[in-house]
């Protein structure tokens, strides 16, 4: 699943940047503010278009004329670090996850129901969560609710900006083992973009080290967490990205 941008003109957010994702695939992505990361789940999924460069999934170019962001949502979906800012207050949590069933046309009136009870426990929520209000829920949960709504269509890619940044200790590793479990279920590739290097070593299996655009460093996540060999590299493992986290430049919406 390559993921390619390359810009030659204005403020290039990333250049020269190739990435392959294969189906289960697990890989983080790391860098200080600034690096390119937010900008590269924004291209990968569509809200932002690239100058040059393409984005594709089995050779399909997502990005080509006729390819609309709503079909190309069942193949790549985004969790936004500002889970809260990603939903809609005023909506219940299980209407929150059957909306893009309806959208998607996935389920009748009839299904909905079962669907959504369906995801939430694949999440690890019971049944009952589905009638109450984003704020009625934990931090934890709401991320929970997040997350089965993005697998309400299937994806075959989801990409995880700050997935547990706002968690406690344990909320933070129940997100991780949860996303552990859907990858090897469903095959699920996943991204995870994040600061916080236990998450990055428990989750991801390949690891990816951004600066001002551009990969300074790629290779088995062990391995260069332990020994890494660029100088940037080295810097950022050994200083603690978890430091170096800033606001996400873009707001948070929602990825239908």
């Amino acid at each position: 699943m390559p993921l390619e941008e390359n810009t030659s003109q204005g403020i290039q957010a990333l250049r020269e940047f190739s990435l392959a994702i294969e189906a289960g695939a697990s890989v983080g992505i790391i860098g200080e503010s600034g690096a390119g990361k937010t900008t590269l789940a924004a291209l990968a999924t569509g809200l932002m278009k690239p100058d040059s460069g393409s984005i594709r999934v089995d050779g399909e170019e997502l990005s080509a004329p006729g390819k609309t962001r709503l079909r190309n949502a069942r193949i790549i979906q985004l969790i936004w670090q500002d889970t809260a800012g990603s939903v809609d207050p005023r909506i219940k949590a299980g209407d929150i996850i059957g909306e893009p069933l309806s959208i998607h046309g996935l389920s009748g009136k009839n299904e909905a129901h079962d669907n959504i009870a369906g995801l939430l426990s694949e999440v690890g929520l019971p049944g009952k969560l589905a009638d109450r209000y984003p704020h009625e829920l934990s931090g934890g949960e709401l991320q929970r609710v997040v997350i089965a709504r993005a697998l309400a269509v299937s994806p075959r890619l989801l990409i995880c900006d700050e997935p547990a940044a706002s968690l406690d200790a344990h909320a933070k590793l129940q997100v991780s083992e949860l996303l552990l479990r859907l990858r090897a279920e469903r095959n699920l590739a996943l991204m995870v973009i994040a600061h916080d290097l236990t998450l990055v070593r428990r989750i991801t299996r390949e690891l990816v080290v951004m600066k001002r655009g551009a990969i300074v460093e790629q290779g088995p996540t062990e391995k260069l967490t332990s020994t890494p060999s660029h100088p940037y590299s080295q810097l950022l493992i050994g200083s603690d990205v978890s430091g170096m986290q800033a606001p996400s430049p873009l707001h948070a919406q929602r990825s239908l």
